[in-house]
């Protein structure tokens, strides 16, 4: 007992860093935000209904699948149903740790296991109600079975059926898996592997996309339409971002000073430097292990530059591979001294970062809902843009006023259905059909409550300053998703008392 655990405590350390910042995260994170709100609601509908709406929904449904086992057995809770991303999290860095002693050294391990630990986008995913910290997980677990394979040529009678099963999941966890297959395909090119294990790797593929086909095929159908072309993720604006902005933000929040963020990148790209260096004066077991680990690190955000998307949580996946990468690098500096400070050095630098994202709130609803609550009239409604945000706004707002989603497109279909087939596409609809809904749902409106994201395209502010109504209050929810609500009252609106209000004969 005494030996294992002087061999394994340098990862109870890390695990209880680890955790002791994601769980003050989950006291202090908030309320559901619509992401949350969306995997709660779509995985507690009745089965007909569920299984109809993850063949319609953008991405697989594994995850829901899970949440829905979790929800039925511990509740429903906000923070009750963060705990499995908070559980997948912790066995990911746990897993990070395994990886580094296995294929590097121990201060590897330690090293790599403490960048996941302390890394912000980490954080967040470990504590949100989504997919992304299992999708970590198994793609972690997918590049030690391909390893195995190919580089350790360990393999067992359980690898290739281990290695199937982990590649079906994966697939069922996010779109984005995809790009693991790839980096797979492309580091077999590289290798020498022999003509059986090539085909074995194939097959495994391709079956594993066979089983996710199922799911594929009728989940495209319904959006093979030009609306499709305008999802958000085609549409934000990405000037100002490059290849350096998701590396980053692997591990600094973009919240911090400009310097820090321009030092990091200086620092990041001497070790991928030095990484390239290094890389030739290698045995050749340990090249191809490094060449995955590069693949691993490089490919998705090289991807994600190229189709103009920097979405950091859509890039989390690559997280362990960079995380052992640069150990492996630092491991590799032979002055033990000058190996401490450019570690230490590298940790500190994102250690602020880390600090700001576990102990502040991500989001609350809670400073507008309160807000209308408390200046509501019997003839004031809420009004959001985009329309899915009604979903989570009903969960919080206890008043009794209409909330009601900007949807100007006419169709008859259900909120529920309308959420899950547009929740992420833009919606450009007539002038024409635009005036004729915010009249329609204006009318006989003393005082409107209007909310949207910070910096989303919206012309409806505008339509109100440009219909006479007057402004008087604006409050942008706490935390680091922007959502800002607008206070208008009617042109002819006279305020009576501070709870209610009349418009003028």
């Amino acid at each position: 007992m005494k030996f294992w655990f002087q061999k394994y405590y340098p990862l109870f350390i890390v695990l209880a860093v680890a955790a002791a910042l994601r769980v003050n995260l989950l006291f202090v994170r908030g309320t559901w935000w619509f992401d949350e709100m969306f995997s709660v609601h779509y995985s507690l509908l009745p089965w007909g209904k569920a299984i109809k709406y993850w063949l319609l929904e953008t991405n697989p449904f594994l995850y829901n699948l899970v949440l829905r086992g979790w929800i039925n057995i511990f509740g429903q809770g906000e923070m009750t149903v963060r705990i499995p991303s908070l559980i997948f999290g912790l066995i990911t860095i746990a897993f990070v740790y395994y990886l580094g002693q296995k294929w590097i050294s121990r201060r590897a391990a330690i090293v790599s296991s403490l960048i996941v630990s302390l890394s912000g986008i980490h954080l967040f995913v470990s504590t949100e109600t989504r997919t992304y910290a299992l999708f970590v997980f198994l793609t972690a677990l997918s590049f030690y079975w391909f390893i195995n394979i190919f580089v350790e040529q360990k393999i067992s009678r359980w690898t290739w059926p281990m290695f199937f099963l982990t590649q079906v999941l994966l697939l069922y966890s996010h779109l984005t898996a995809l790009t693991v297959i790839v980096i797979q395909v492309l580091a077999l090119v590289y290798f020498k592997a022999d003509n059986a294990a090539r085909k074995k790797l194939l097959l495994t593929q391709f079956f594993s996309l066979l089983i996710w086909s199922l799911w594929f095929i009728p989940s495209l159908l319904p959006k093979l339409n030009s609306r499709s072309l305008y999802g958000w993720f085609f549409t934000y604006n990405s000037e100002s971002s490059n290849i350096l902005t998701i590396l980053n933000t692997l591990f600094v929040n973009t919240g911090v000073p400009e310097f820090i963020l321009t030092l990091f990148a200086v620092i990041l790209l001497g070790i991928i430097f030095y990484a390239i260096r290094v890389f030739s004066q290698q045995e050749q077991k340990n090249k191809n292990r490094l060449f995955v680990l590069m693949l691993w690190s490089f490919i998705p955000a090289l991807l994600g530059s190229f189709f103009g998307q920097y979405v950091t949580k859509y890039f989390v996946f690559s997280l362990p591979g960079f995380a052992l990468l640069i150990a492996w690098t630092f491991d590799q500096i032979a002055d033990k001294t000058a190996r401490l400070a450019v570690t230490a050095l590298f940790l500190v630098i994102f250690i602020p970062s880390t600090l700001a994202i576990a102990t502040g709130p991500i989001f609350s609803w809670y400073s507008i809902t309160k807000y209308i609550e408390k200046n509501e009239t019997p003839n004031s409604a809420i009004l959001v843009i985009p329309f899915n945000e009604e979903l989570v706004i009903k969960k919080y707002y206890q008043g009794s006023i209409p909330v009601e989603g900007v949807y100007p497109m006419p169709d008859n279909l259900s909120l529920e259905e309308r959420i899950v087939r547009y929740n992420w596409q833009s919606l450009f609809p007539s002038d024409e059909e635009y005036e004729v809904w915010m009249a329609e749902h204006t009318k006989n409106r003393d005082k409107i409550f209007f909310l949207q994201y910070d910096g989303y395209e919206s012309n409806s502010v505008i339509w109100f300053i440009n219909h006479n109504w007057k402004f008087k209050k604006r409050i942008r929810a706490v935390g680091h998703i922007g959502i800002t609500m607008f206070e208008f009252n009617a042109p002819d609106y006279y305020q009576a008392t501070s709870s209610t209000g009349a418009r003028a004969n």
